[in-house]
């Protein structure tokens, strides 16, 4: 951003101005997505990675639908202890 600061000095700033607003847009935009990836993986695994990569967003799709493959079994009665 500090770029279009200083292309606001040029005499032609219409441009600028323009690709200003619109760069801005796409920054809180971008943002906004980012934090809300970083609050789901962040209340699912109660913490927040470092970096959220694409590749780390595959295997965490991946981990999630190999946990789904089996059915739930809800026991009603102690196991017991040998």
């Amino acid at each position: 951003m500090s770029i279009f600061h200083k292309a606001d000095k040029e005499p032609q700033t219409d441009q600028y101005k323009s690709a200003e607003k619109e760069t801005g847009q796409d920054l809180m935009y971008l943002t906004k997505k980012m934090f809300v990836a970083e609050n789901i993986i962040g209340s699912r695994r109660r913490y927040v990675p470092v970096r959220i990569t694409e590749n780390y967003l595959v295997r965490y799709l991946e981990n999630i639908k190999k946990d789904k493959n089996g059915p739930m079994i809800i026991r009603t009665e102690r196991q017991k202890t040998h």
